[in-house]
């Protein structure tokens, strides 16, 4: 499992004691590992179809004692460290809680005390690209004479010459390969040694792995010996514990499907909403086109009227006039019947 949180293990200044500060300890995002077994043989729901054990020792350091002589603090080393831990990630302690600065710790463990699977999983890493799984730091032992190490020790393919070394780590660290931890010999080795197998949550046929017995070092009185159990099981999910997972898992995907309903629901509302208001304002702006309209059409109307009276008086001056063509035309006719008259009464005489 990839590691989310980005703070180093140590910093230079967390190595300083001139400014002292109040920090706030918090389990780090991300954290992905808990007990299964919570006090139980084996984690609800699980049988075990094979588990191992064993037990380590070890001594637990933390930064602000870093420069203090052995076996309280980590001197030799103290010029070392900053150079390896200073640029990776920090896995946690125990509980996956980072106490920041001069308050993280550091497990110290002979190197050979690291069973041989696990011996072989952190050589690989040292030499392999995956430099943000590289999350043990290994030393020569303190030179003679006081000489501080300079750097870690690099680790050859065939594990000659590591008799004399050390293991430094954030404890956490160790959630990443615990099965490893416990599989030499043991009669499930090979499910143990495949890490794919192996998870922080129980499943079918899964490998989990926990701490379940530790003590705490006696800082208060210079003490800084521990002591750890790791457990690991094989799992067989049982009848019972299938129909429980079953009965969960319709219960999500039932609050996921309401949740989705109800996101759509509100999503189509919202569009709905949109469009009634798109639609308000495609009225407005119509009304408003219409409004312009009718004014334009009632000025047009006003200057028609004006005309059609000019038309009018026209008309009454076109009826004058024919009017008074017919009596022209009357009082010609009249004055050609007098004309004829007179001539007829001259013939006559």
């Amino acid at each position: 499992m990839a590691l989310r949180h980005v703070l180093p293990l140590l910093t230079f200044a967390a190595l300083s004691t001139a400014t002292p500060e109040i920090v706030i300890a918090t389990v780090l995002e991300g954290f992905p590992w808990s007990d299964p077994f919570q006090g139980a043989d084996s984690p609800a729901g699980f049988l075990a179809t094979c588990t191992a054990s064993r037990t380590f020792h070890a001594t637990q350091h933390i930064v602000r004692d870093l420069k203090e002589p052995l076996p309280l603090g980590l001197e030799p080393w103290s010029k070392a460290i900053p150079y390896f831990f200073g640029g990776r990630p920090y896995p946690g302690s125990w509980e996956g809680v980072d106490h920041k600065g001069e308050g993280r710790e550091i497990v110290k463990m002979e190197w050979m005390d690291l069973p041989p699977a696990a011996r072989d999983w952190v050589r690989a890493k040292q030499n392999s690209a995956e430099d943000e799984k590289y999350l043990f730091a290994v030393y020569e032992k303190e030179g003679e004479g006081g000489e501080p190490v300079k750097g870690i020790r690099k680790l050859g393919e065939g594990g000659e010459g590591e008799e004399d070394l050390v293991v430094l780590f954030a404890a956490a660290a160790l959630y990443h390969i615990m099965p490893l931890l416990v599989a030499d010999g043991g009669e499930c080795e090979a499910e143990l040694l495949d890490l794919e197998n192996y998870g922080g949550t129980p499943e079918d046929q899964k490998v989990v792995a926990w701490p379940v017995e530790r003590t705490d070092p006696d800082w208060n009185n210079g003490g800084v010996d521990i002591e750890f159990t790791i457990k690991a099981q094989v799992l067989s999910e049982t009848e019972e514990g299938r129909a429980e997972r079953v009965k969960r898992e319709e219960e999500a995907k039932a609050r996921e499907e309401e949740e989705a309903r109800e996101r759509e629901e509100e999503e189509a509302r919202l569009r709905e909403e949109e469009e009634q208001e798109q639609a308000r304002i495609r009225e407005e702006e119509q009304a408003g086109a219409g409004e312009e309209e009718r004014e334009g059409e009632e000025k047009g109307v006003d200057g028609g009227d004006g005309s059609a009276e000019g038309g009018s008086g026209s008309g009454e001056a076109a009826e004058s006039t024919v009017s008074e063509a017919g009596k022209v035309d009357q009082t010609g006719d009249q004055e050609v019947k007098e004309k004829e008259k007179e001539k007829d009464e001259k013939d006559e005489l």
